[in-house]
């Protein structure tokens, strides 16, 4: 493993990084991997959920992804992070 610093910026989001320079993940599954990330402007911290490089030419993947992004956008719960924006950068779809 690398110990070089490592940055991901998408759009108005910049990925935070642990101590150690890597991308802060908070999690990865089959679709996606979340990360916490920060509005370059704003400085309001976010999760920040982007497809899985291997599915970004997949038109049913990414199809499914914006259906999570709707489903967990209708949702209203203390307990459940809110989606606020969904959109491409870059050919790279994620949820914010």
């Amino acid at each position: 493993m690398s110990n070089e610093p490592q940055s991901l910026e998408l759009g108005s989001y910049r990925v935070l990084q642990r101590d150690n320079g890597s991308l802060w993940e908070l999690g990865k599954g089959s679709y996606g991997t979340t990360y916490k990330a920060e509005h370059k402007l704003l400085r309001r911290v976010a999760a920040l959920k982007v497809i899985n490089d291997h599915l970004v030419r997949d038109d049913l993947a990414k199809m499914r992804f914006l259906h999570e992004a709707q489903a967990a956008a209708s949702l209203d719960h203390q307990h459940i992070a809110r989606i606020h924006d969904f959109g491409e950068t870059d050919g790279i779809f994620t949820m914010r």
